[in-house]
């Protein structure tokens, strides 16, 4: 069920209203933002909470409990780490206990209620499948996009004569969000347990090991890239790991690619000139999700 409403042809088809959504966010700035107070983190929310059916209202609250749950995505935690995250995962949990009691009384053109009436050999989904699916999807769909476009403005920023290139010549702008993927990765690593045996760098690494991949540091290796740390919105054959492969690809890569791409090209056209208000970026305290926590810059139309 999930899978047919991330196919990049059913996503494609949202990309007018996430336009609006965006065009929508931005009427109100005038010569400054916080990228990602007022840019990166509501459109992502927003189309997911759409998408899902959760009260776009309840956005803000259920950000907390996100934010605390996705620090379990660190390789380590410490205790207190781990009481915010169990604590913001059994917010979750209540929350949509009661969200999914109400949608299977009153089902509405949303993918929680698709999820409910899914069956497959005579099985629907459980409520605790439910809930894991309904949370795992909640945070995934805006925890990394929004990332993707808080890096995406402070890399540009950082960039004028990419951001220039990009202004001149719209049709690059798919092309830009994946050397945003590359070059500023929102996921930097990720975690495999080995299925054989295997052998890296002269280390012997035995089937059924945990190991940490290093996504930001494999999207920059020399060997594949040319000058692998020079951002460059016309690089060719770019194909970046940072949504992963095989049965593990990313669901929503389709849904992030389309909002960078919308939210990326957008900025460029609507401000030709975007500056940092500091040079020091504040970053979001997780390990594998790296974004910044916010980003004020100043802007000029």
């Amino acid at each position: 069920v999930m899978a047919k409403v991330f196919t990049p042809r059913a996503v494609e088809g949202l990309r007018p209203h996430i336009q609006q959504l965006v065009d929508d966010l931005l009427a109100d700035v005038d010569d400054h933002m916080d990228a990602v107070a007022d840019l990166a983190f509501p459109l992502p929310a927003l189309v997911i909470c759409e998408m899902l059916g959760v009260p776009v209202e309840d956005r803000e609250e259920l950000k907390e409990w996100s934010s605390a749950a996705a620090r379990l995505l660190d390789p380590l935690v410490d205790a207190e780490v781990f009481r915010q995250a169990d604590a913001g995962l059994r917010r979750f949990n209540a929350y949509f206990v009661a969200l999914i009691a109400e949608r299977r009384r009153s089902p509405r053109a949303d993918l929680l209620s698709e999820l409910i009436e899914a069956e497959e050999d005579g099985q629907r989904l459980t409520d605790g499948e439910l809930v894991a699916n309904a949370t795992f999807l909640f945070g995934a769909g805006h925890e990394t996009t929004q990332n993707l476009i808080g890096n995406g403005v402070n890399v540009l920023a950082r960039h004028p004569d990419q951001r220039r290139v990009l202004r001149e010549d719209p049709t690059l702008v798919k092309n830009a969000i994946e050397e945003l993927l590359r070059y500023e990765p929102p996921v930097q690593v990720t975690g495999r347990t080995l299925t054989t045996s295997t052998e890296v760098g002269g280390v012997e690494l035995d089937a059924g090991e945990r190991c940490v991949l290093l996504l930001g540091a494999a999207n920059r290796d020399p060997a594949r890239f040319e000058d692998p740390d020079r951002f460059d919105v016309a690089r060719t054959d770019v194909r970046p790991l940072s949504f992963g492969g095989g049965i593990h690809h990313c669901l929503g890569a389709a849904l992030a690619r389309v909002e960078g791409q919308v939210t990326i090209g957008t900025v460029v056209r609507t401000f030709p000139d975007i500056a940092l208000e500091s040079d020091e970026v504040e970053w979001r305290d997780n390990f594998t999700l790296r974004g910044p926590k916010r980003l004020p810059v100043s802007l000029s139309r």
